[in-house]
């Protein structure tokens, strides 16, 4: 369904005319909210909105199921590697990342010149 131009209501219109506006939402009309010429929120009846976040959740679901589809394939086929590794594989590059982060503070002009990240003064915050 498009929005007409008709739909398009700015705020200030929408204030003054809330009644016949909720009105109109149950007959079925969505209507889009402007302020200072730009859309800001929308309008909907409820049964509408109730049925948008069914159809959101059914598709988070469907994306679930297509990943755990994709994840057996992988596993049918061999595609698989021990999850210990790719842990600490992950731990290293993260420790080299810290590193390359914590040289660039120090040598890189900026506000934070000469600064030196202390992660374990960080995860007592």
């Amino acid at each position: 369904m498009s929005i007409a131009d008709v739909d398009i209501i700015p705020f200030t219109k929408v204030r003054v005319n809330m009644s016949a506006l909720i009105d109109d939402l149950s007959r079925g009309r969505e209507i889009v909210i402007t302020k200072y010429g730009r859309p800001v929120a929308a309008l909907i009846d409820v049964q509408k909105l109730d049925y948008y976040h069914r159809l959101e959740t059914a598709a988070a679901q469907i994306m679930c199921l297509d990943e755990a589809a994709k994840g057996l394939a992988q596993v049918a086929a061999g595609q698989t590697s021990d999850a210990r590794q790719n842990l600490a594989a992950l731990q290293k590059r993260r420790e080299a990342d810290w590193k390359d982060f914590e040289q660039s503070c120090l040598t890189s002009p900026g506000r934070l010149n000469g600064w030196k990240f202390n992660r374990e003064e960080a995860n007592e915050r």
